[in-house]
């Protein structure tokens, strides 16, 4: 520490850069040389015994090469690692700005094919919509160019034990659609615009002739409410109720001959409906099936067919066990017993128990289809099936049964076997059937009544 300042400053200045220029400070010294005194001042080490220079924070480019290349290869792991650490967080940047643009592209592409499902589906809705309506205008085409041209034939009466046991039904089925008159019970039909104020009685002994040509007449009428109820610019409102009028018209002229004429129904059931007459042949399921798509039941609908079909097979069964145990009481009776008057009150008795038994299966017959066209069917899905089915009449345990087998249902006679399992049972089952048929009318004909009730 003998050295002056300056003298000290040059030695430690040129032991630690030999291959530079010493920066000389004097009294004298330019402002250059005051400024760089001062850049190199902070390396003094007080600390330092022989005065020395703490080289630690010196610029690399003022430092010896070797001290350089020190701190250089002491800075590299931590410049690589800085450089990995920023590539990395670069990729998973495009990463994420890549997945969003594939997600983007994927919600674009997913609301496109919703978009284009559900065209589909309305194309498909308005092609089934025309495909039925043009099925409707040929069936009212041909509805329009029918004629009736048979001469009238006197109708034959119904026998007084089938009046009596059909009685209470047809009341109650033409509850709220006859009203009184001098002459009794009296309908009113006016499909052809004229009002025919017809009782009862005389509507059920209407001829051949007449009852073919008034359904016609009114499945014109119903097919014309169809369309005008496909018909965006119609008054829905107006032909609704139309169509709901007609309805009741033509199930309660269908009442009447059923209760007053059941020999013409079979006759009418037997052949067509239009001008050409033709005998009915066994048409197909695929004909069955054809008017339950068009009618188009909804699935209490379907619930509810099942299960009356399930009790009029069951009902059937029993009827016709009925009828066997009286045809074999019947020829075993007139074989032993040897007394003629004896036979004559036995046969008798037993002739009677056979008409009644005969009512009675056609007077289910008459409950089937009461529960089916006024209950479970709405006004208009039966306008549907008339239309449709024109020119026939279908069978209606038929139509039941061609539903049943597309629902996997047991057959027809394997409902009626397993009847006689259990009678009681059986008539409970009819009991509710009869019991249903009391639970609406007429008016009721615009809404499905369910059969079944739900829990």
């Amino acid at each position: 520490m003998s050295l002056c300042f300056s003298e000290e400053f040059d030695l430690g200045f040129e032991q630690e850069h030999n291959s530079t220029t010493a920066v000389a400070w004097t009294a004298e010294g330019s402002q250059a040389g005051l400024q760089s005194f001062c850049d190199f001042l902070p390396l003094l080490d007080p600390s330092s015994e022989n005065g020395s220079l703490d080289t630690s924070f010196v610029p690399a480019d003022h430092l010896p090469a070797e001290d350089t290349n020190r701190r250089r290869e002491a800075m590299v792991p931590s410049a690589r690692k800085e450089h990995s650490r920023l590539i990395q967080k670069r990729y998973r940047q495009r990463q994420k700005a890549r997945s969003q643009t594939v997600e983007s592209q994927l919600a674009q592409t997913t609301a496109e094919l919703a978009s284009l499902k559900a065209r589909q589906h309305h194309l498909e809705q308005g092609q089934q919509q025309l495909q039925q309506r043009n099925v409707l205008l040929e069936r009212m085409a041909k509805l329009k160019s029918q004629t009736s041209t048979e001469v009238s034939q006197p109708a034959q009466n119904v026998n007084a034990k089938l009046q009596t046991a059909l009685q209470a039904d047809v009341e109650r089925t033409l509850a709220g659609v006859t009203s009184s008159s001098d002459r009794g019970q009296v309908l009113t039909l006016t499909v052809d615009e004229i009002r025919h104020v017809l009782t009862v009685e005389e509507i059920g002994q209407v001829s051949m002739s007449d009852c073919r040509e008034m359904y016609t007449m009114y499945a014109r009428k119903l097919g014309e409410c169809l369309l005008r109820l496909g018909d965006a610019g119609e008054d829905h409102e107006a032909a609704a109720a139309d169509l709901h009028r007609w309805i009741v018209e033509l199930t309660s002229l269908g009442t009447c001959i059923m209760y007053g004429h059941p020999h013409l129904l079979k006759a009418i059931q037997s052949s067509s409906l239009d001008h050409t007459q033709a005998p009915v042949q066994e048409l197909s399921d695929m004909f069955y099936a054809d008017v339950l798509s068009a009618v188009n039941l909804s699935e209490a609908q379907v619930r509810d067919f099942l299960h009356l079909r399930h009790c009029f097979w069951g009902k059937i069964g029993q009827l016709e066990r009925t009828h066997q145990q009286i045809i074999g009481r019947l020829s075993s009776g007139t074989a032993s017993n040897p007394h003629v008057s004896d036979k004559l009150a036995e046969v008798t008795s037993l002739t009677e128990q056979l008409h009644a038994n005969g009512s009675e299966e056609y007077r289910t017959h008459m409950q089937l289809a009461s529960a089916m066209f006024r209950g479970i069917l709405t006004s208009k899905q039966l306008a549907i099936q008339v239309v449709h089915a024109y020119p026939w009449l279908l069978d209606k345990p038929r139509l039941l049964d061609v539903l049943a087998a597309s629902r996997g249902e047991l057959t027809a006679q394997a409902l009626k076997d397993s009847a006689r399992l259990d009678d009681v049972q059986l008539a409970a089952n009819w009991q509710e059937i009869e019991q249903y048929l009391t639970c609406f009318s007429a008016q009721d004909l615009q809404r499905h009544v369910p059969l079944l009730k739900t829990a």
